[in-house]
């Protein structure tokens, strides 16, 4: 079935392979830095606080962001920063000629076949892993191991450019640039501790607000989840009337949702990061957010209401909820009511334990990294021209 797949969309894949020739060929501007994320199509994360720190602090860089999102494009275009869409000729036309490229999730970030041997490719990541990932995670190391050898040839020959790895891949601490060397399979030099761009504005002073934030991570094994379900009852209304707050649910990237409640309402913000800090309580479950959050030193509640299932049907976890749960753990809805009343009312017995979880996957508590990052790249630029 696959091969056949290959058979109609050869047209593609050989003027792909073209340009990825040419691309090869054609001399690259070092002052020419690409940024995407998400598969091209959010303006978030890693990438996005890279790209605005480049923008403000770097006059000689001539930075595009990247998106295949209509909507988006549109927006960026209205708020003056520097987009370009993709599929465009404008959009192949910089980008062959481009030499930094920034990633947040993997290189359909960007225009793949368009980065050559000749590409600096800057792994951002969307975090320190709590569940499994690429190598490390089974669902995905099963799929590759029952690739065939001609299968393999294939995908090699018409596909170089996926075979082009990151240059510098990113980690927040020692702990977690040992997952990545196993995970992306890359060796110890490539990975670099500076600490995640997106984090460097979790240090800017913003009034905190009476504010919980719920950041549920991803689920693949239930469709269309409705969070507000999950954890929506007269005792948590209550309590949130009571101490005069608001709950605001954030879907992942991959999800939607749309409902709105007296105290409970959907942040529709499209960077939740915008956001982090005015936040005085995060409520998550197997969310790398945690690790950011702790940064701010504030609370965090683990709801964890499917516990059972998700261990079951996701990704394994590098280490038990458990061992690593800056904060209390609550599976009903009455739990995490009479938590989060605890919380409100000023208990918080994890501060030690925040602590002790900031330091081990976070090397550096201040607002740096997308400096040290740009530091990086531009001494790399320099040993490689």
């Amino acid at each position: 079935m696959i091969y056949l797949d290959y058979f109609i969309k050869l047209p593609w894949i050989l003027i792909r392979l073209c340009l990825h020739f040419a691309s090869s060929k054609t001399k690259k501007n070092n002052h020419l830095w690409i940024f995407g994320a998400w598969d091209g199509n959010n303006y978030s994360d890693n990438s996005k606080a890279l790209f605005l720190y480049v923008l403000k602090n770097q006059p000689k860089i001539k930075a595009f962001w990247i998106t295949k999102n209509k909507k988006l494009y549109q927006k960026m275009t209205r708020d003056n920063l520097p987009v370009i869409y993709y599929p465009s000729i404008k959009s192949m036309y910089i980008s062959i000629r481009a030499r930094i490229f920034f990633i947040t999730n993997g290189k359909d970030d960007i225009i793949d076949f368009l980065t050559t041997k000749k590409s600096i490719v800057v792994q951002l990541w969307h975090g320190s892993p709590i569940k499994k990932i690429l190598k490390d995670n089974k669902f995905e190391s099963y799929h590759q191991k029952r690739r065939t050898n001609l299968n393999q040839f294939l995908f090699k020959t018409l596909f170089p450019y996926k075979n082009i790895s990151s240059n510098i891949i990113v980690a927040a601490s020692e702990k977690i640039k040992q997952i990545f060397k196993r995970a992306f399979n890359t060796p110890d030099h490539q990975i670099h501790v500076l600490g995640y761009p997106r984090n460097d504005q979790l240090f800017n002073i913003s009034k905190k607000e009476k504010t919980i934030l719920y950041l549920p991570t991803k689920r693949d094994y239930i469709k269309n989840i409705d969070y507000l379900s999950t954890i929506n009852s007269e005792r948590l209304n209550s309590v949130l009337e009571n101490h005069s707050s608001t709950l605001l649910i954030k879907y992942h990237n991959h999800e939607q949702g749309n409902f709105d409640s007296k105290y409970i309402k959907l942040c529709n913000t499209s960077d939740i990061y915008d956001e982090l800090n005015k936040a005085s309580i995060l409520i998550t479950d197997y969310s790398s957010v945690m690790f950011d959050f702790v940064l701010l030193g504030r609370p965090i509640i683990h709801y964890l209401f499917d516990h059972d299932n998700y261990l079951k049907n996701e990704r394994e976890l590098y280490e038990k909820i458990e061992t690593i749960a800056c904060g209390p753990i609550a599976k009903t809805k009455l739990e995490l009511a009479n938590e989060l009343d605890d919380v409100l009312s000023g208990k918080d017995e994890y501060k030690e334990k925040r602590e002790s979880i900031k330091k081990m996957y976070n090397k550096y508590d201040d607002n740096q990294s997308s400096k040290r990052i740009i530091e990086l790249v531009t001494k790399r630029i320099t040993s490689t021209s």
